[in-house]
């Protein structure tokens, strides 16, 4: 770790006022033999030192076993990972520490992670000092290439964007992802940026106008490098028939601690096509938790991919992928729902 990553850590790790409060109140709180709370009265200055003093070791220390498992302390605050679960995602974090530089300004890759479903690249831009960023700075294009493997039902979608974890100074955190509708595989990941300004919104753009991009910088920013990974997915094979109509199936539920992939197939129409727009699927925890995702959330991506049948029918395949917002244990995961058709997991 170099110096300047510790003293992140350390600034990221000092806890607020509020939160030191928080702690202490519950250190001071204690069951009384009657089962309800009294509080400690003797609440010394020494003494609220002393819990403050150990609540920053705490953090310190979380955050730097984090940082010290491989993990740079950006990916662990946007994942909402904790030290007890990097081990579940060993093998698909890679730090690779390439860079390139084009009129003054610098695009370093810091960091990538990937399952089977989508990868995601946290990467920092440095623009010459005197120059300093505000909030809406922006790319003119933005792209992740990842290779898939070859699909052999048709054409299916993906997407990708950049997440700005931080704008300060002359520097840029950011994040990129890109989940495609095939699966990801190992090869070459090219991250490509085109020029770093800020899009114009007058007050009354006028009918027919546009929003322009405002260059501040111009250049083209690529990066390629070779990536492998270790699939973290628990995968499964239903084959279950859903739908009001039993006119479709499920044929494939693949879970990592980062995202969860529903693959179903049916002919064009069918019950899985209406996930699209209405519905959710429900993934079910052995401890009872539930997370809901729908096509309309920010997180999730549903496609749908067709092929044409003997018959001149159209037969189609729907992936229907969200992220979690939390790192997750696939085998905490007991049952998952779709179209009301409980799937245990096991």
């Amino acid at each position: 770790m170099r110096m300047n990553d510790l003293h992140s850590c350390i600034e990221n790790a000092v806890p607020t006022t509020e939160q030191k409060q928080r702690m202490l109140s519950s250190i001071l709180e204690r069951k009384n033999e009657n089962g309800g709370i009294e509080i400690m009265k003797s609440r010394t200055k020494r003494f609220t030192m002393a819990v403050a003093a150990a609540a920053l070791a705490v953090l310190m220390t979380t955050v730097v076993l984090a940082v010290s498992n491989g993990w740079h302390e950006s990916f662990t605050q946007y994942f909402g990972i904790n030290p007890e679960q990097t081990a579940l995602l060993e093998g698909a974090v890679g730090s690779h520490e390439i860079s390139v530089t084009v009129n003054g300004v610098t695009v370093k890759v810091l960091q990538t992670l990937a399952d089977s479903m989508g990868v995601y690249v946290l990467f920092e831009v440095t623009v010459p000092e005197d120059m300093e960023l505000t909030d809406d700075i922006t790319f003119g294009r933005n792209s992740l290439h990842a290779d898939v493997e070859m699909c052999t039902d048709g054409t299916s979608i993906g997407v990708f964007g950049t997440d700005f974890l931080e704008i300060s100074g002359n520097r840029i955190t950011a994040i990129a992802c890109n989940i495609p509708g095939d699966p990801i595989a190992d090869g070459t990941l090219r991250l490509h940026l085109t020029d770093i300004g800020y899009i114009n919104r007058p007050i009354d753009i006028g009918l027919g106008s546009g929003n322009p991009f405002m260059p501040l910088i111009e250049g083209e920013w690529v990066l390629e490098w070779e990536f492998t990974y270790v699939d973290t997915a628990k995968k499964i094979t239903p084959n279950r028939i859903v739908g009001a109509d039993s006119d479709a199936l499920v044929t494939e539920i693949s879970i990592s601690p980062v995202s969860i992939r529903v693959t179903g197939e049916g002919m064009k129409g069918c019950s899985l096509e209406g996930l699209s727009v209405r519905g959710d699927i429900i993934v079910t925890f052995k401890d009872g938790r539930t997370i809901s995702y729908s096509a309309k959330d920010e997180r999730s991506l549903f496609s749908g991919s067709g092929a044409s049948t003997a018959d001149g029918g159209m037969h189609y395949v729907y992936r229907m992928f969200n992220r979690f917002d939390r790192i997750i244990d696939p085998d905490d995961v007991e049952s998952v729902t779709v179209l009301d058709v409980v799937i245990p997991t096991e």
